[in-house]
């Protein structure tokens, strides 16, 4: 495993205050590098007093329904590590190790994962949440550099491998035409953050041919936009600083301009005329997407998202303290994380989309 320097900066003041600075000195995306750019660690030198209070004792995480939740404790690991903490260090290291042995609890022979009990099991067998779950082991056994944890990721990832149609792409629900885009994106993000940690799974395809269903697919929404602009970021065919050059896509709604940045312009535009921080999942994809595409685009989204800057509920003497408000359909603890997540990518490039 190539080797990878940690620094960690601890803040000396809450979340609010770190976020406050950031907006009076905004982000600049990092350039394209044909070396893997440095791990750095930025946590807050405390554990979120939120996620601490509502892990169970099996280390999953419940949304609104009380019932343990995958997707809410993937949304959570991400999270805390996309802070800094890992299952080695960090102040979240406990929450994040706890996390990750319930996922690898419920992991079936198949490589999928269910929280019902073996075939008795009456979890739905979505390939979305199925993504979900092995980019976050395979981000926590990379970072933490535990070599344990491969031996559960590498059924994850040959089984997501499984299930991609002819077309490039992985439909959420098997009922579904085709694949789409939020579900591809979150596949390939998984592949290809096995492949970053020097742990590709046999016949792995490339990162180009990951990106197959994008180029034939043009985008025709804003979700559909961001998730194809995070995923060629992390591919190497696209980057905010790139002034000339051609991504390598097929797709024709972008072939005419003939740069790399106006292909990413046509993009974060579409991303931009949609992007609400109403919807916490749409909210994410956007802010990576648009720190990607940099300038205006991101100027723009930054000014949007300053009313993020101080939602979480900082009075100790409330039972909500460390959480966020619940918004477009998700729980309080799945919508905090949301947020973290979102954050990260405006304080500073997330380490999780590299």
């Amino acid at each position: 495993m190539r080797k990878r320097s940690n620094y960690r900066w601890l803040a000396a003041t809450g979340i609010t205050c770190v976020l406050v600075t950031a907006c009076a000195s905004p982000a600049r995306p990092a350039g394209p590098e044909k070396e893997p750019r440095k791990t750095i660690s930025c946590y807050f030198g405390t554990s979120q007093p939120w996620f601490t209070k509502q892990q169970a004792e099996d280390g999953s995480f419940a949304d609104d329904d009380g019932k343990p939740d995958i997707a809410t404790t993937c949304l959570v690991a991400l999270s805390l590590l996309g802070d800094g903490s890992t299952m080695r260090a960090g102040p979240d290291k406990v929450i994040i190790k706890k996390a990750v042995g319930w996922l690898r609890k419920i992991q079936r022979a198949d490589g999928t994962f269910a929280t019902g009990v073996g075939s008795a099991s009456t979890e739905p067998n979505s390939t979305r949440q199925h993504a979900l779950a092995t980019y976050t082991l395979v981000e926590a056994a990379g970072l933490s550099e535990y070599r344990l944890l491969w031996n559960y990721t590498t059924p994850a990832v040959n089984a997501l491998l499984a299930r991609r149609d002819q077309d490039g792409g992985w439909r959420s629900d098997p009922s579904q035409p085709h694949g789409d885009a939020q579900t591809t994106a979150l596949a390939a993000l998984a592949c290809m953050s096995a492949r970053f940690f020097d742990h590709a799974a046999p016949e792995q395809p490339s990162n180009r041919d990951l990106m197959r269903w994008f180029d034939e697919h043009p985008a025709a929404t804003g979700v559909h936009a961001a998730a194809e602009l995070s995923c060629r970021h992390v591919a190497g065919q696209a980057s905010g600083q790139l002034a000339s050059g051609q991504l390598a896509t097929a797709q024709p709604a972008i072939a005419q301009p003939t740069t790399a940045r106006l292909a990413i312009e046509r993009l974060a535009d579409l991303v931009l005329a949609e992007a609400t921080i109403g919807d916490p999942i749409k909210c994410l994809w956007a802010s990576n997407a648009l720190y990607v595409a940099g300038g205006k685009h991101w100027q723009t989204w930054q000014a949007k998202l300053k009313p993020l800057t101080s939602i979480t509920e900082m009075d100790a003497d409330s039972d909500h303290f460390g959480s966020v408000e619940p918004a477009g359909g998700q729980g309080r603890t799945s919508t905090t994380a949301l947020r973290f997540l979102t954050m990260q990518s405006y304080y500073r490039y997330s380490r999780l989309i590299r």
